[in-house]
């Protein structure tokens, strides 16, 4: 749950980033206010250069946010299970009220 508020939070910056990296303000959400102008230089090597560094770790994250949702790969979870314990999201699963 709040997973995927996190990465609805994250794809939603990076996706607003991203259109505002490309600078096609057209396909950005309209806005209350008018829109800044900018001096960025969207066609520049250091831009492009930036850009392609912000979605490589956008895409790291997006990596590390699975790897912590599969409870840290299948080693970890064979280890859990030969103690005869449960991963923390089946714990929290087998506490909370499923209609809550």
């Amino acid at each position: 749950m709040v997973r995927e508020r996190v990465i609805r939070v994250m794809r939603s910056a990076a996706s607003v980033l991203c259109v505002t990296l490309t600078g096609h303000e057209s396909a950005l959400p309209r806005l209350l206010a008018p829109a800044l102008r900018t001096a960025v230089d969207t066609a520049s090597e250091a831009f492009r250069q930036n850009r392609d560094d912000l979605l490589e770790q956008l895409a790291e994250i997006e990596e590390l946010l699975d790897e912590a949702e599969a409870g840290g790969g299948p080693a970890a979870m064979e280890r859990l299970r030969s103690r005869g314990k449960l991963p923390i999201r089946e714990r929290i699963a087998n506490v909370i009220d499923p209609n809550s």
